[in-house]
């Protein structure tokens, strides 16, 4: 509970510098969020990962990558819109680095050296 806390406030005061990054970014790079849905007829909240087709301000529509270990209403391969305040995570993936929000800081300066 409280690593996922954690995870969900720096997934969110980065999410804004993220999508800024992501819209500029000269690294070829995806960009993956993590989410709660709804699972076992809501009630249940499990958290996945999406793979992100749009970052907006207000929702990002992402592609369910894996599939839930309750009973959702969501496969993999399903699209949805997501509320970005309802991030619990994110992870942006180039060539040679994994980064999240803790390594937000690093994965700027490696972005300018082009890797």
């Amino acid at each position: 509970e409280r690593e996922t806390a954690r995870g969900a406030l720096a997934a969110r005061e980065t999410y804004e510098a993220l999508r800024a990054w992501h819209r500029a970014s000269p690294v070829e790079h995806y960009v993956m969020v993590k989410c709660p849905i709804e699972v076992n007829g809501g009630e249940d909240r499990e958290h996945v990962w999406f793979d992100a087709e749009y970052l907006g301000r207000k929702r990002v529509r992402g592609v369910l990558m894996s599939d839930p270990r309750g009973e959702a209403e969501l496969a993999p391969g399903d699209s949805d819109f997501l509320d970005p305040n309802d991030l619990t995570g994110w992870m942006a993936q180039t060539r040679n680095a994994a980064f999240g929000p803790d390594d937000f800081e690093a994965m700027l300066v490696l972005a300018e050296d082009g890797r």
